[in-house]
């Protein structure tokens, strides 16, 4: 499943806000709102380097993937608002009951981990919680950190990454009575909309026992 593929079905509420963790130059955001032209969306990316990122991206983020995707998006105004942090950081700069959101950014477990349980209560009933590149499915290669390492190759490059994202969402699925779907390498799920059981009706109270049948009329 291309994950251009997900915005007819996740990401088309009039109106919706969503948030992207790991927004990079900015061609699935700038597909969102071409998509959506209601919506408004955070992307949450640092552009910068840290340790603990195993991923060959994290040998070339900076400005320059920065400033491409602010002038890739800017034709959106203010339906776009970016955030220039970790995710764990950003939590305070996204508004509540968003609609959708779309985890791209350090695939390692503890880090897709975290992005699920720092944005899950941001999160509205109905809304749906969609991870990127969930390719991690071979046990046998799981390593210590929960992660599969991937060795691959883009354009004659030689590339690597850490994935741990289905992991990470099976375990979140269990804590939380969820249901998680993976079509193709994305994980996601609905958040359940709560069942409102109505009121039982109050007992009756002393006043309204039965009145007692009346004496048999006498012959």
């Amino acid at each position: 499943m291309d994950r251009f593929n997900l915005l007819k079905d996740f990401f088309s509420k009039e109106n919706g806000v969503y948030v992207e963790i790991g927004t990079w130059t900015g061609e699935f955001a700038e597909a969102l709102l071409s998509h959506n032209a209601t919506a408004k969306l955070y992307c949450i990316d640092p552009y910068e380097r840290y340790e603990g990122y195993n991923d060959s991206m994290n040998l070339t983020v900076g400005d320059d993937q920065y400033n491409e995707a602010v002038a890739k998006l800017s034709k959106f105004g203010d339906r776009v608002t970016h955030v220039k942090q970790l995710s764990s950081n950003a939590v305070s700069s996204i508004p509540d009951n968003i609609d959708g959101l779309y985890i791209d950014a350090n695939h390692g477990y503890k880090y897709v981990k975290a992005d699920l349980e720092n944005y899950y209560s941001k999160v509205a009933p109905g809304g749906y919680v969609i991870g990127h590149n969930a390719d991690d499915t071979d046990e046998s290669r799981r390593n210590e950190d929960g992660d599969i390492v991937s060795n691959f190759s883009a354009n004659g490059v030689a590339l690597y990454h850490a994935i741990g994202v289905l992991k990470a969402f099976r375990e979140f699925e269990a804590l939380n009575s969820l249901f998680v779907n993976r079509i193709k390498n994305q994980a996601y799920f609905q958040k359940p909309v709560p069942v409102v059981v109505p009121a039982a009706d109050p007992a009756p109270g002393p006043e309204a026992a039965a009145e007692p049948a009346p004496a048999p009329a006498s012959e």
